[in-house]
């Protein structure tokens, strides 16, 4: 893999943590931090190269990581939504 195609998947990974923390049903958060990424592995400050040397922008990793994302956000648009900065949000599918 190219280091530039590593850097944009480190990116993604970095922003679907972040919307993952918004998760307001925190037994779908807790699926995130059990097969996604491990609570502690990206803080405010995480580089992408940081990511990598984790492992986590492998082809195999890279994609169950999006497709636990995708499941995830399904399962919270049906159990409370998302919430940040005192606005939460609900949607049903």
């Amino acid at each position: 893999m190219k280091k530039i195609d590593a850097i944009g998947r480190a990116k993604i990974i970095i922003a679907m943590d972040f919307i993952a923390r918004c998760i307001t049903d925190d037994a779908i958060y807790d699926s995130w931090l059990m097969y996604g990424i491990t609570d502690g592995d990206i803080a405010y400050n995480t580089a992408p190269e940081e990511i990598i040397k984790r492992g986590y922008c492998d082809d195999y990793i890279f994609r169950k990581i999006m497709e636990l994302f995708l499941r995830l956000m399904k399962s919270a648009s049906n159990c409370g939504g998302l919430s940040y900065d005192r606005v939460v949000t609900s949607f049903q599918v």
